[in-house]
Parts: C-alpha cells; structure tokens; sequence
C-alpha cells in the first residue's frame, strides 16, 4: 500500500551463523584442493587486519565496529593463493553464490571440469580477464544495492518517525556536528549542533525532516 515495511534480522542467530560456517568451509576445502593440484582459480585474499579490536557477537557496540572496520584490509581477487586475513583461511575462494556472482560460476564450471577430467574451461589469461570484468561490476552492484536500501530505509523513516523522538550514539566528530547512529534501526547519519559531544554518548534527537532521494535526516538534539 505505498508503505515500505523494514524489520531488523538478527546476523547472530543459529541459522545463519550454520549456513556461514558452511560457505566458508567450502570455500576453503575448494582453494585448498585447487592449490594441492594446482587447477589455475580465483582466490578471494585479503591482508591480517593490525590492531583489531574483539568484537561480541552477541553485544554490538558500534564503536567497536567502527574501530574494526577501520583496521580491516579491502579483500581483493587474485590469480596467486594466499591466505584471507578477516576470515582466518589459508586459502580462499567463493563458489558457493553462482546465481549472484558471476565469478562463483566460473569457479564451478573451473573445478568440475578438473573432477571430471575435461580440459579446463580456463586459462589464467582468462581468469584474469574475469577478475578484471568481476572487480568493476562488483563494485557497481554493489553501489546500487546500497543506494537502493539507503533510499528504502530513508522512506520508511521519512514515513513513520519524522516528527517524533529517538536514541542515537554519538560515533565521530564530523564538520559541523557528528555522524551518529539511530537506534533500533543502526542507520548513520550527521546531527548537526555546536554542542560538545564525546563518541559513545547516547543523545536524544528529534527527527525533524527525511529526504531520501538525498540520504539526508535532519536531526534536532534534544535537551
């Protein structure tokens, strides 16, 4: 009925956790395997994170997060088998999503051929191309997946809370206020004010005005 419906899922529950312990097992058997019998594939690497704080799956706290996020290395594609830093795998690669990404396809079809004996659908001029192809795409998808629930989430504030008071964490100091995190929804925002806060402080604000072609909440700081 013209009304987006927003509900927040739990990253930590049993289910998930399973079926990512799984993906991620696949995913290291399959790079382990292809580095034992050298089939050329595209590994998933990414660089030890220095100075990474300990994070509680089960008690969020945003500044941890914030923190860890900082200290972590983009991971990056590559033809040459090291290992995944943010995953704890000697080796890794993704298979296991073909419908969504393309280069989990390619892998299949690399490593089936090599199981069963044929030619190998892939040179390593190839995969290279692939990477090539893979590494902007995935990035342009990526952008559009995360303007599109920028704008839904935006809607839906725009909708059901503008007007009305909630809880936010201050995260960092930014130019003429600080990015803050709404609560319960966890999304980020700039609470513009000359009052003097410190990251970590929990502050009420009014949602004032919500333009989400723009990403923008106007916040107004409650006494």
């Amino acid at each position: 009925d013209g009304k987006p419906d927003v509900k927040l899922m739990s990253r930590t529950s049993a289910s998930r956790n399973l079926v990512g312990e799984f993906m991620i097992l696949a995913n290291s058997i399959a790079a382990l395997y292809c580095v034992r019998n050298d089939v050329p594939i595209i590994y998933r690497t990414q660089e030890i994170a220095e100075g990474l704080p300990e994070l509680d799956p089960d008690n969020y706290d945003p500044l941890l997060f914030e923190q860890a996020i900082k200290c972590m290395k983009k991971s990056r594609l590559s033809l040459h088998p090291q290992s995944h830093g943010g995953l704890g795998a000697d080796f890794y690669t993704q298979l296991t999503s073909p419908i969504r990404r393309y280069t989990d396809m390619v892998m299949q079809r690399q490593l089936t051929g090599h199981l069963l004996g044929h030619e190998l659908p892939y040179e390593a001029e190839e995969l290279m191309a692939v990477i090539a192809s893979a590494e902007t795409v995935n990035s342009e998808v990526r952008d559009v997946q995360r303007s599109a629930d920028n704008y839904w989430l935006h809607e839906f504030i725009r909708q059901e809370m503008t007007g009305e008071e909630c809880e936010a964490i201050v995260i960092s100091k930014a130019p003429g206020g600080y990015q803050v995190e709404l609560l319960p929804l966890h999304n980020r925002t700039r609470l513009m004010t000359p009052e003097k806060l410190t990251p970590g402080d929990r502050v009420k604000v009014l949602i004032e005005k919500v333009k989400p072609k723009r990403n923008l909440i106007q916040l107004l700081l409650q006494k």
